[in-house]
């Protein structure tokens, strides 16, 4: 396999996982000019290079295999080290050390002998790590947090060791970033979350927790006091990686309504209580260094509840959501917009826009935490249906089936339990796109949503500053959307469906949809 230019040994080649779990690998080479092989392989974890460019990585039968970049040489190692289950990890003289599986660590030299072998005795939850000293470090069934497993390993005979669980300490392979006054510490830093796109480079989960220290300030105001989801991506935004829904189990990714254990003392909790009766204690981030933990954790949105922690069952924020279905894009979202905020004008409401960080539209109002979930989200439904009668091009329809190509009001992210992305929330979306604040001004100009991401944000706040700065100076009235809901609900415009994991709640007309409805009378 020849390249169109070899590489000099000042540009070490880099991997990258490309589609449904294939990897390619590339460089630059003197005067920046690109090389790469054309090598396709399926991975199962994330690739590493060693210091004289070899490529390694766990294949989809779990075996470790090894790439030469520069001449495009490809060999698995099978010698009975169990599947390769988390990501390698690059140690002295290019010694690589991966998680096994079951509850097994093994390092392998450049030439696939295993110079080391550790059992752990149950799961191990953390891909491991090198200490600047040659020490592995590995986690273990309690949680992520790595210990050391060995002294210096260089190249000696193979040995076994054993952990204890009861030793704890730093690994070399993490990074510390500086928010609000603390030092926050960020493990792999260097593990790839958002791979690169044709107009984005890599994103990194270091990368993740600088950001939201970049942007403290506003990712804390739209967070401070509030009752928080955290939307974990640990294993990257990556082609084939799943999201769990409401009530599913077994994705890759998912959303953690309950503070994780071994939470740093200074992540305080907020109680809030499901439609189901069910209660939780969900993060309630009061300074910058909380959302920062977050993304050491795997999380890159934050879906903030619409109260704080000292009321937490009257809201403070209404919520329009602007929801482009199929045959519309952002662009429609932008002229739904504009007519609501002449609405919002017309109620004598000051609404603060964002992008979703996809195709949608944002719109937020400070309200006085006097009215209970059900009166806001009826806010809502009233809002929704004036715009209806404003404009074409929108809906207030719950049903897929009646909404058309149409901009969809979402009225149930009102409801209890139901959140938004939080301003300057990561999008799990190619490119890291950002959930971003705008000015009314400037929301028709944005054209592409997409270019507000990780990599623009930061400098665009360090600019303009948190657009939202304003959001708290005025609380606002509902009676004037309540009396427009009273209205409509008098000539026969009542309550509209609610989600389909909710209970039967008060007023609900039958929650099925038309279609089915019809054939069931038919």
């Amino acid at each position: 396999m020849t390249a169109a230019r070899r590489p000099d040994h000042r540009h070490a080649p880099t991997a990258t996982p490309r589609s449904a779990g294939r990897l390619t690998a590339g460089g630059f080479g003197t005067a920046g000019r690109r090389w790469r092989w054309r090598r396709e392989v399926f991975t199962y974890s994330s690739p590493v290079t060693t210091p004289d460019g070899l490529v390694r990585f766990g294949d989809h039968r779990g075996r470790l295999v090894t790439l030469n970049a520069a001449t495009g040489t490809l060999k698995r190692i099978d010698r009975g080290h169990g599947q390769v289950w988390g990501s390698p990890a690059v140690g002295p003289n290019g010694t690589v050390a991966f998680s096994g599986h079951p509850g097994e660590v093994f390092a392998v030299d450049r030439d696939g002998r295993r110079v080391l072998h550790v059992t752990t005795g149950g799961p191990i939850d953390s891909s491991p790590a090198f200490g600047p000293d040659g020490t592995l470090y590995i986690g273990s069934e309690d949680g992520p947090a790595l210990r050391p497993a060995t002294h210096a390993l260089t190249r000696s005979p193979a040995r076994k060791a054993t952990a204890r669980s009861s030793l704890r300490a730093v690994a070399a392979d993490a990074i510390e970033v500086e928010a609000g006054g603390r030092a926050v510490r960020v493990s792999s830093p260097d593990r790839v979350i958002y791979p690169a796109t044709e107009r984005t480079a890599e994103v990194t989960k270091g990368m993740i927790a600088e950001y939201y220290a970049s942007v403290g300030d506003g990712i804390l105001r739209a967070l401070r006091d509030r009752p928080t989801t955290l939307e974990r991506w640990t294993k990257g935004v990556h082609e084939g990686v799943v999201l769990s829904q409401r009530g599913e189990r077994g994705g890759d990714a998912f959303y953690q309504k309950r503070i994780p254990k071994g939470a740093p003392d200074y992540v305080e909790t907020a109680r809030i209580t499901f439609p189901s009766g069910r209660h939780a204690d969900e993060i309630c981030p009061t300074e910058i260094a909380v959302p920062v933990w977050a993304a050491h954790m795997g999380t890159i949105t934050f879906h903030p509840w619409p109260v704080r922690s000292a009321d937490v069952d009257h809201p403070d924020e209404l919520r329009i959501d602007l929801d482009p279905q199929p045959g519309t894009d952002f662009a429609d979202a932008v002229r739904i917009a504009g007519v609501a905020r002449g609405l919002f004008d017309d109620l004598g409401m000051r609404a603060f826009p964002k992008t979703s960080g996809n195709r949608g539209v944002h719109l937020y109002v400070r309200i006085e935490p006097r009215w209970t979930f059900t009166e806001v989200r009826h806010a809502a439904i009233a809002f929704g249906r004036e715009l209806e009668r404003r404009t074409e091009g929108v809906t207030t329809k719950w049903w897929k089936e009646e909404r058309g190509q149409r901009i969809f009001v979402d009225y149930n992210q009102n409801a209890r339990d139901r959140t938004i992305a939080s301003a300057y929330s990561l999008r799990p979306k190619p490119g890291a796109p950002v959930s971003c604040p705008v000015e009314w001004e400037e929301l028709g100009e944005v054209g592409d949503p997409f270019r507000l991401n990780l990599f623009t944000v930061p400098e665009r706040f360090a600019e303009r500053g948190d657009l939202h700065a304003g959001i708290d100076d005025a609380h606002h009235s509902l009676e004037p959307l309540l009396e427009m809901y009273r209205r409509d609900e008098e000539q026969g415009a009542g309550d509209m469906p609610y989600p389909p994991e909710y209970p039967k709640m008060p007023g609900e007309p039958k929650r099925v949809q038309p279609s089915r409805a019809r054939a069931d009378t038919g």
